[in-house]
């Protein structure tokens, strides 16, 4: 009996079962049990049938499941399922389970999936924002083409070079998909415009990078008002990060100098005459300020202090003259 088949396909790897000469019509295989049989005629067509094997009135079909053919980089078991027309299924002589295909079949089979190429495994369909997914649609489709191209090998007059171009494109985009990322949160009450970069890179806020593991990466959030923050981290392989950084903590030095006789004193601020008991923001997040009280009138006759500035600062003096 001829039925249509699901093949779940993996690279052809070495079983063991019973193969006999072939005949110049079909690839068939037999074996003591339905895995040797289909492990045998894998042998023979390259393909490793991944499918259950019942016997119904003397009949025997494949019945086709998806399962694992094999695991990708991303830990993710992935799977790659083609049909194959018209696979006969017995049982001989020696109640070995068999299975054979007719060859001129499978070669109108091969020169299909040539002739569908673009279109199977089309790279512009790969515009994907779930990089997870992208990779494993990925892996899967180089799955389904190595075992193309080794059908393609049976047969001379069918060329592998359009099948190992577009597994080179594959290959390429692949490479360049990380599987674990890191989400950077903006915090804090401060309004205004922030910039996040990673690596050099803008970026958005609260959304998933994917980046390289076990290497050393490097962020920063500047912006209006607040001093730039930087740092690094670094991720894990196949693991998912998440940071934050408190707008409100970067916010410019601010310094708040007052007395008991501000209309008496003379008050200088960085250098500059300034008003006591004023907040006074300074856009500046490093080295050191200085500022100064003078009351000639009175004792002391002068005070004041030099600070070191650093983001989030909250100076708040006040003197008492007398």
């Amino acid at each position: 009996m001829l039925k249509n088949i699901l093949f779940s396909l993996s690279l052809l790897t070495a079983t063991s079962g019973v193969v006999y000469g072939q005949s110049s019509e079909y690839w068939e295989g037999c074996g003591i049990s339905p895995e040797k049989a289909k492990s045998a005629l894998a042998q023979n067509i390259m393909v490793k049938v991944e499918s259950s094997f019942t016997l119904k009135e003397k009949s025997s079909f494949f019945k086709g499941f998806e399962s694992t053919s094999s695991e990708s980089k991303s830990s993710d078991k992935q799977t790659s399922t083609m049909f194959l027309n018209d696979v006969e299924s017995y049982k001989n002589g020696n109640n070995e389970f068999c299975a054979k295909v007719n060859k001129k079949k499978l070669h109108t089979f091969a020169k299909n999936k040539h002739r569908n190429l673009n279109t199977d495994y089309k790279i512009s369909s790969l515009n994907i924002d779930d990089v997870r997914l992208k990779a494993k649609t990925i892996d899967s489709w180089l799955i389904s083409l190595s075992f193309l191209k080794g059908l393609t090998e049976v047969f001379s007059d069918l060329k592998v070079e359009k099948i190992n171009d577009r597994v080179k494109d594959l290959q390429n985009i692949r490479k360049k998909l990380y599987l674990q990322s890191v989400t950077i949160n903006k915090t804090g009450a401060m309004k205004g415009h922030f910039t996040l970069k990673v690596d050099n890179k803008e970026r958005n806020f609260s959304k998933k990078i994917y980046l390289e593991a076990d290497k050393e990466h490097t962020y920063s959030v500047d912006g209006h008002n607040i001093c730039k923050f930087t740092d690094t981290f670094t991720l894990a392989k196949d693991e998912d990060s998440e940071l934050s950084v408190d707008v409100d903590d970067q916010s410019y030095p601010t310094f708040t100098i007052s007395a008991n006789k501000p209309k008496d004193i003379k008050f200088f601020f960085n250098g500059e005459e300034a008003k006591l008991g004023s907040a006074i923001e300074v856009p500046k997040c490093s080295g050191t300020l200085s500022y100064s009280l003078t009351y000639e009138q009175g004792l002391p006759k002068s005070n004041g202090d030099e600070v070191a500035l650093e983001a989030g600062l909250e100076y708040d003096r006040s003197y008492s003259f007398q």
